[in-house]
């Protein structure tokens, strides 16, 4: 497989922050003085609609972060398969929300992998594996942007290996004994079960900052004593002497606020079960 080859009919699928990370970097990217006038720049971009492909040939495909199945007369088009750049350490946490996972199970470590896409959703041979050691207590946000920049340099890594080889790269099938799954986040994942443990609370916290966002519902009283229910969305908060301590919050209809300035404008009376 020639470079020409691969920049010819390169597309792209992906439609969120995650996806832009690597997709800048496609586009960034210039090779060698031997292909001065190439860069890694996708002819095409998908983004939720990929129905328009049924009608043309492709070389190379590359997902990251793209929220719809790519359905297998799609796959078919492309002559070298479609890659695709997952954050996690596959098999483990396939499916939508392997993010959100590694935070909630409180992982020491996650990573990111690039496969060569099959018809079974993340199953595919992986061509290249990193572990990234998870030193901190990090959001979805930042957690999916350190691993995308990671699997980006990967990517262009196994492009560069591509424009210089007839061959293509070495393969490792999965184990499906040790596939894990993750599942569809839905808003109800998001409220606080205040009978979690602190610690679990705290990363569902981190793990659905960006969305659902964790919430609970409080009773306080109004100016005249009344009771009144109102929803919380809880931002952030930490753990200190197995105790959950919230810091920052959004109350419903209300701009962000620490929780200190809220206990002093509100008479809070309690969360709910």
């Amino acid at each position: 497989m020639n470079n020409k080859q691969i920049i010819k009919k390169l597309v792209f699928f992906g439609d969120s922050e995650y996806s832009k990370i690597i997709l800048n970097r496609l586009n960034e990217t210039e090779l060698d003085a031997n292909f001065t006038s190439y860069n890694f720049k996708p002819d095409l971009i998908i983004g939720k609609n990929s129905k328009h492909l049924l009608n043309d040939k492709y070389s190379l495909g590359i997902v990251a972060s793209y929220g719809k199945i790519i359905p297998k007369n799609i796959i078919k088009k492309f002559k070298y398969g479609i890659l695709n750049i997952h954050p996690s350490l596959l098999p483990k946490y396939r499916g939508p929300s392997p993010l959100q996972e590694t935070i909630i199970n409180g992982d020491k470590i996650a990573g990111v992998t690039i496969i060569k896409m099959t018809e079974k959703i993340d199953a595919g041979p992986i061509l290249i594996q990193r572990e990234f050691i998870i030193d901190k207590k990090y959001t979805t946000k930042k957690l999916g942007e350190i691993l995308f920049n990671l699997g980006a340099n990967l990517l262009i890594d196994i492009l560069e290996k591509l424009k210089q080889s007839v061959t293509e790269l070495p393969i490792v099938k999965q184990d499906e004994n040790k596939a894990t799954y993750t599942n569809l986040i839905k808003k109800e994942n998001a409220k606080i079960n205040w009978k979690e443990s602190p610690e679990i609370i705290e990363r569902k916290i981190r793990a659905y900052i960006e969305w659902p966002i964790a919430f609970s519902y409080a009773k306080i009283k109004t100016k005249n004593q009344k009771s009144k229910i109102i929803r919380i969305q809880i931002l952030e908060a930490e753990v200190q002497n197995n105790e959950i301590k919230i810091k920052k919050i959004r109350p419903e209809g209300r701009k962000d606020m620490s929780w200190s300035d809220f206990l002093r404008g509100y008479s809070f009376q309690g969360f709910l079960d």
